[in-house]
């Protein structure tokens, strides 16, 4: 269960900080397609969701376009 518990976390950061850089989850798969990752926003969804476990290249992507670092994620985990 601490898994699922940890998802939640991180894709509730995840969602944080693209609200406050003000974009879409559109938006962000977009960015994140022309910087080669390959997602759909349903699958972005769910890693905000914690649905989803999220691949490490994701993450960096993710760090680069929402402009934050990489450990900003973890916080509370």
């Amino acid at each position: 269960m601490q898994k699922i518990r940890y998802n939640i976390i991180l894709g509730r950061n995840i969602r944080n900080f693209r609200k406050a850089a003000k974009l879409t989850q559109e938006q962000v798969t977009a960015k994140m397609q022309l910087a080669n990752c390959d997602i759909t926003r349903p699958t972005y969804a769910k890693m905000e969701a914690g649905l989803a476990n999220i691949p490490a290249r994701d993450l960096v992507c993710l760090s680069q376009i929402l402009d934050c670092n990489l450990a900003d994620f973890f916080q509370g985990i």
